[in-house]
């Protein structure tokens, strides 16, 4: 609990390691996740730029080969029969992985190397492949051209001219690859979807002086550019003019269009079994390429989860080591670790040396802390108080050892979420299910990582565990199961007259939560309501005074006497003589017996408008006796205590501050004297210590780390400001903060009423079902076909409205109440996380 209460003591640390081990020590630093390492280049440094870091080298071929990963892995994505594996490699596996960097790199270039010709060589027998493919069908298809009255030949015109019919065709009998006369032709294959373009800018280039013709393609041929299948048509371009020739060539290259010269019909079939021949031999090469890269990259694939996380490591070691300072045999780092851990430091130094075999031993040390720097903020959670932490850190981190706010809210919250959720049966359906994730977290929790919104239920698992058993809880105090209310703890304590309706208290009070017998009462909302308001003030209350008691302690361990006087007592009263006494008057007004004595008991909220407005006289009838003095009394030391809250302060604050500027300036003065021996001895030892260690900087601590600017002191008036702000803040937050507790009753108000309306809509309507003796009467009682429906409906509407939107609106409504209402009476939030260097963590740059 101490270390969950306040965070863990942590240090500023310096380690002094020998070269040789500087690797190996990061290494296992990075498996414990014990050191948050500091990067000890301030930006005036000589070396602070990230190419001319220690490491920047390896950093840079750590990025080359996670370049060649990312290629292998497309690589792969483009292959069906070879599959990335899914199994992490084990800490062991990974951290005795043998190769270095330079080993690793030689061994991916060859892959790389191997696969980029392979692709290259691929591309090139695919294009010759489908060169050839498309002059074999150009060579099948070219006969029909000049076969008058084939189906298969279409007649196709420009946009403007009619359409060219079997008129203009070449005649019948006409030499097929050896035109007379003027006529020429032009033939190739072009893809489908660009036919009617083609033909248009023929027809345009042309004025129509050209006869097109095309014939479909059966199968689809491979697109080299694309890389996949697409279907194509066979063309022929009748022309008369070598001009018109040199335009249709143009424009076949512009669209895409291959153009394939028909050799004579002498050497016609001579061709076509070349072209068969020169077909056959391109397949045999292709396959064997592709057996041969998919052998490639089955053996890549085996190795590639390895060689990621491996890599990802090597950088993140080699990133932290730019953050060092290197010496002649030696390197110097600092960082923030916690105290319990520096045993274990020591002991993980001493490994690492052993293992890198160095003669000279590592070490660290604990160094003061600068003002500038702070401290971070690390507790030791258990996966329990994990979710809560994350919530307050959500809303600012613990600053270093002040009150972890996650302790309490393990209660308070469920709690209150409670408070408005209040309903037995509800809560036992939202404990049950996040039982049953806590039962079976083991199996759910890979699917949670792939699962956005199941996953973010599955991380407050616990949360919802604890929220459903307090509204189990809260349920039985208003005894309240689905809107109904049952004899749970015994008999009712009043009887009920058949005629009148009066109830007369006939047993001793009902020994928990609310007696039963206000169910189905007609003043039962009004009740209900006049408890859940009074009982919201009372918890609110509370809950803000348990905030100003842990600011109290915040103030006791720092040892903030000011703050304890001058802020903690004034804002005590404030809160305590104003609203805290509309709590005690709730308190005396229950339990007081009005009807024994006679007496009409006084509204609350008349009293407290008086209490502010009319402080000298009471206009309605007393609550207690002697009431009005102590209300006076109460109201003088609310009043006294907001200047007590606003000055003391200030004043101190901007008096200490003076003190200091004028020790400050006597030291600097006291100073001057010696400033020229001084910088004539300093520049004589920063010289002979730069020729020992090679001109790389000194090892002083004092030299080792980058001192942040100052931050600018405020001016006295902005400190009274400031002040000023807070106080307001508070004042006027006791009124807004107290009121906002309502929302507790406002919320447990809907919520009843909800779950009233879908029982009497659904059950209610079939349990209070008038028999008739029609068919559809006699088929919705008597075969329970209603009561089913009616379950399914009533079921479906508490699944989705109750335990979905309301619980999700009460856990927004709770998440204000802590962060605003409770965190806001003590809590700074101004801390900084302890991010240690963790492989585990993945807390490993992208970049150096």
């Amino acid at each position: 609990m101490g270390s969950l209460w306040r965070s863990e003591d942590m240090r500023l640390i310096q380690l002094v390691l020998p070269r040789e081990a500087v690797h190996n020590t990061v290494e296992i630093l990075g498996r414990e996740s014990i050191v948050q390492f500091l990067d000890m280049y301030d930006e005036s440094d000589e070396h602070a730029n990230t190419f001319q870091r220690p490491s920047a080298t390896e950093v840079k071929k750590c990025e080359e080969l996670q370049r060649k990963i990312r290629y292998f892995e497309s690589e792969i994505a483009s292959t069906d029969s070879v599959s990335l594996s899914t199994l992490e490699p084990s800490d062991d596996v990974l951290f005795e992985f043998g190769p270095g960097l330079d080993e690793l790199d030689d061994k991916f270039t060859a892959h790389e190397t191997e696969l980029v010709e392979l692709n290259k060589r691929l591309d090139l027998l695919m294009k010759q492949k489908n060169s050839k493919d498309e002059l074999k069908y150009v060579l099948l298809q070219g006969d029909q051209f000049f076969k008058a009255g084939s189906n298969d030949v279409q007649s196709v015109g420009g946009s403007r001219g009619g359409m060219l019919s079997s008129r203009d065709e070449p005649p019948s009998d006409a030499e097929p690859f050896n035109a007379s006369g003027s006529l020429r032709f032009i033939t190739g294959v072009i893809n489908r979807d660009k036919v009617h373009s083609f033909m248009q800018l023929c027809y345009r280039a042309t004025r129509g002086l050209m006869i097109p013709r095309f014939v479909e393609i059966q199968e689809p041929l491979y697109d080299v550019n694309t890389q996949t299948y697409v279907e194509k048509n066979v063309f022929i371009i009748f022309f008369n003019a070598d001009i018109i020739g040199l335009k249709i060539t143009k424009i076949c290259e512009s669209i895409g269009a291959h153009v394939h010269e028909i050799p004579s019909s002498n050497s016609l079939e001579e061709t076509r079994r070349h072209l068969d021949s020169e077909i056959e031999d391109h397949s045999f090469a292709i396959q064997q390429s592709l057996k041969r890269r998919l052998d490639v990259l089955s053996e890549i694939s085996t190795s590639m989860a390895l060689w990621t996380k491996y890599v990802q490591k090597e950088k993140g070691i080699y990133h932290i080591e730019n953050m060092f300072k290197f010496m002649a045999t030696s390197a110097y780092a600092q960082g923030w670790c916690p105290a319990k851990y520096e045993k274990k430091l020591q002991e993980i130094l001493d490994r690492a040396t052993a293992t890198s075999q160095a003669e000279v031993p590592s070490s660290f040390e604990v160094i003061p802390i600068k003002e500038h720097q702070i401290s971070p903020t690390y507790f030791e959670e258990t996966e329990f108080v994990a979710s809560f932490q994350k919530i307050i850190d959500a809303y600012g981190v613990p600053a270093y050892k002040e009150v972890n706010p996650a302790v309490l809210s393990t209660i308070l919250f469920p709690f209150l979420f409670a408070v408005m959720f209040g309903d037995y049966g509800h809560g036992f359906i939202m404990f049950l299910f996040a039982l049953t994730l806590v039962i079976f977290q083991s199996k759910l929790r890979n699917f949670a990582e792939t699962n956005e919104m199941f996953g973010m239920v599955f991380q407050g698992r616990y949360i919802v565990l604890l929220m459903g058993l307090f509204s189990m809880y809260t349920g039985l105090l208003y005894n309240d199961i689905f809107s109904l209310s049952l004899e749970n703890f015994g008999q009712s304590a009043y009887s009920f007259d058949e005629f009148t309706g009066v109830g007369t208290k006939v047993r001793r009070t009902y020994p928990f939560g609310v007696d039963p017998a206000w169910y189905g009462t007609t003043n039962r909302l009004s009740y209900y309501n006049s408890v859940k308001m009074k009982m919201s003030i009372i918890f609110g209350l509370a809950h803000m005074m348990v905030g100003l008691f842990l600011g109290l302690s915040n103030h006791i361990y720092f040892g903030h006497l000011s703050h304890i006087l001058f802020e903690f007592i004034p804002e005590v009263l404030i809160l305590g003589c104003t609203f805290g006494y509309l709590g005690v008057m709730i308190i005396i007004k229950w339990c007081t017996d009005w009807v024994t004595d006679n007496r009409h008991p006084p509204s609350l909220l008349n009293t407290m408008t008086d209490f502010f407005l009319h402080p000298w006289g009471i206009q309605q009838d007393l609550l207690f006796v002697g009431q009005l003095p102590v209300q006076l009394t109460l109201l003088l030391i609310a009043v006294a205590s907001i200047p007590v809250l606003l000055l003391p302060l200030p004043i101190m604050k901007i008096m200490k501050r003076m003190g200091q500027n004028k020790q400050k300036n006597n030291r600097e003065i006291s100073l001057t004297a010696y400033d020229t021996d001084d910088a004539q001895y300093s520049a004589d030892l920063n010289a002979a210590t730069a020729s020992q260690v090679g001109g790389m900087g000194s090892p002083m601590v004092n030299n080792s780390a980058p001192e942040d600017q100052e931050e600018e002191e405020d001016s006295p008036s902005e400190i009274f400001i400031k002040q000023l702000i807070h106080t307001i803040e508070f004042v006027l937050g006791a009124v807004s903060n107290t009121a906002s507790y309502l929302r507790l009753w406002a919320l447990s108000l809907a919520h009843s009423q909800l779950s009233d309306v879908f029982w009497e809509m659904t059950i209610g309507l079939v349990l209070n079902f008038n028999q008739g003796g029609g068919i559809v009467e006699k088929l919705v009682v008597n075969t329970g076909l209603g009561f089913l429906v009616a379950f399914a409906a009533w079921f479906m509407a508490t699944i989705a409205v109750l335990l979905g939107m309301e619980s999700l609106s009460a856990f927004l409504h709770t998440l204000r109440l802590v962060w605003v209402e409770h965190n806001s009476k003590f809590y700074a939030g101004t801390g900084v996380p302890f991010e240690p260097f963790s492989f585990a963590r993945k807390v490993v740059a992208d970049t150096a």
